[in-house]
């Protein structure tokens, strides 16, 4: 299946499979014990009516084309096949696009009228045209209408409804857990240290390792999980090869056996053995397999499509240690030739985010400032406390640049207030709207309430909220990384772990040198999945 975006896989991510060649040798140190991100891929169908005909003859013939962008340029994708002389065409080919959150996903919607069976798109008359991002799309909870133009005017030329539809099973899961027995003996004068890889047949027959199991001289392996699209591409049918190795701490594993299967197969063999075979088809012992389960996830995809929103609460730091914004040295200063480092991370969080929020208010928050001569640790820049919010990102962008003509830059800085403020509105947020609330935190200093801060984070766990940190500058941000938790959760001062990781702390200076959709990118990754552990966490499920 030709998926749009699937180079955006080559980004990395954490728990991927690498350097790997085949089952034949296994390096136990070349394969993650779990399984890699899962990308939703999104079906996207198409119609139109009241399409403008532009055939001089006869009824035009029209043909639907996606292009993705790339390498700075519209490229062509996929086409849909040609409806014959009809105005209000349903096409049946649809377009199968991977779904990435953190990235911007700029789409365009062209219809040609085609002339006949010439596929050359540069001699085809373009009926009309229309921009588009997925996010929106999956965001629209139902059919999407675009507006179809003209190319060079804005004359209406008709509507192109997008349908979109996620692939089913893509966040499901599959539990297994399986045990050896009478394994052939591999060493003289030890034992056996057993563990298995499963590698699934590509399309071209090959067999490609996607989980391995611990060391285990018992062969009682622990219960393992492996995402559904992982195993087996969603096809229970896809071969399966479970190879049993056994591990040498200063050479290439050694295998023992293996059997092909797939995870039908599996489901129908619980509590059945199956014997080992090796390269001689000889058996050399058996596995049994104790569980195999398909359990039903939802996505984060099933959450915005489901009709859960996004709303982004930006805080920025203004405390002296920024610099006065008059002087060009300041991180605050606004330079007539381009955007500072806390206009570009705005501009980065702000473009994915927003158009998943239906109303376009977003809350401004900022701390560290003097106003009429006292210090304020949470205040709204917008300067009315029963109105934070401002109109969509260039809301956003206003109200910080107008907020640095009114404000004492001063200190200290304090998260705690800021992230107590913000869990108080995103309970409310998902109580009136179901809206998922993330708070970006501009910052370019140690903080000065780190434990406060602590407790307001582990306080907010059951909180429908990610914290999103960006430190600009040059200061040291090492007391970040305690608060990002990804090695060892948050103790609070009364002695409670956080329930969850929903911090997430990047050095803008890391990305100063790259566009600004590659810190979006960095910035906004865990969401996905700090969103859905939270909502199952909480018993939330898409409406």
């Amino acid at each position: 299946m030709k998926v749009a975006y699937a180079s955006y896989n080559n980004i990395p991510r954490q728990n991927s499979v690498a350097n790997y060649t085949g089952v034949e040798s296994v390096n136990t140190t070349t394969i993650a014990t779990n399984s890699s991100t899962v990308f939703p891929i999104v079906n996207l169908h198409v119609s139109a009516k009241n399409l403008k005909d532009v055939d001089i003859v006869t009824v035009s013939d029209p043909m639907c084309v996606l292009f993705i962008w790339q390498n700075n340029k519209w490229e062509e994708f996929a086409r849909t096949e040609v409806v014959w002389n009809n105005l209000n065409p349903e096409w049946v080919t649809f377009f199968a696009v991977m779904y990435v959150f953190e990235i911007r996903q700029p789409l365009l919607f062209r219809v040609y009228d085609v002339d006949g069976d010439n596929a050359n798109l540069s001699k085809q008359k373009i009926i009309g045209e229309k921009q588009f991002d997925l996010a929106q799309i999956v965001a629209a909870n139902g059919t999407t209408e675009l507006k179809l133009t003209a190319p060079k005017s804005n004359e209406n030329c008709g509507t192109l409804f997008v349908t979109p539809e996620q692939v089913e099973n893509c966040a499901s899961i599959v539990n297994f857990k399986i045990t050896g027995s009478k394994l052939k003996k591999m060493k003289v004068l030890s034992s056996n240290q057993p563990f298995y890889v499963i590698a699934k047949a590509s399309e071209g027959g090959k067999f490609l390792p996607i989980y391995q199991s611990e060391v285990s001289k018992k062969m009682t392996w622990k219960r393992a999980s492996v995402p559904y699209q992982v195993l087996c591409n969603v096809d229970p049918e896809r071969p399966l090869r479970i190879t049993v190795f056994d591990y040498r701490s200063h050479s290439a594993a050694v295998p023992i056996g293996f059997f092909d299967t797939s995870f039908s197969r599996l489901s129908e063999s619980i509590n059945s053995k199956i014997s080992l075979l090796d390269n001689k088809n000889k058996n050399v012992g058996d596995i049994i397999i104790n569980e195999v389960s398909l359990q039903q996830r939802f996505s984060f995809y099933d959450y915005i499509h489901g009709g859960v929103q996004l709303n982004l609460i930006t805080a920025i730091d203004f405390t002296a240690s920024n610099r006065d914004p008059r002087d060009s040295r300041s991180l605050h200063y606004l330079s007539p030739n381009g955007v500072n480092q806390y206009q570009s991370c705005i501009r980065a969080v702000g473009e994915i985010l927003c158009p998943y929020d239906s109303d376009q208010l977003f809350p401004v928050l900022g701390f560290g400032a003097k106003i009429a001569g006292q210090v304020q640790h949470c205040f709204p820049l917008t300067f009315n406390p029963q109105a934070p919010c401002v109109q969509g990102l260039p809301g956003i962008m206003g109200a910080y640049q107008n907020a640095l003509m009114q404000v004492q830059l001063s200190g200290p800085t304090l998260f705690a207030p800021i992230i107590r403020y913000s869990s108080q509105l995103a309970v409310q947020s998902f109580h009136e709207s179901r809206t998922y609330t993330i708070l970006l935190i501009i910052t370019d200093g140690i903080i000065n309430d780190m434990q406060d801060t602590i407790d307001a984070i582990v306080d907010a766990g059951r909180i429908p909220l990610s914290i999103i940190i960006v430190g600009v500058g040059n200061a040291d941000f090492s007391a970040m990384d305690i608060l990002d938790a990804d090695d060892d959760p948050l103790v609070s001062r009364s002695g409670v772990k956080e329930c969850r990781d929903l911090v997430q702390f990047v050095p803008f200076n890391k990305f100063a040198n790259t566009h600004y959709s590659i810190l979006a990118s960095e910035v906004l990754e865990e969401i996905p999945r700090q969103l859905v552990e939270w909502a199952e966490m909480n018993g939330v499920r898409p409406a």
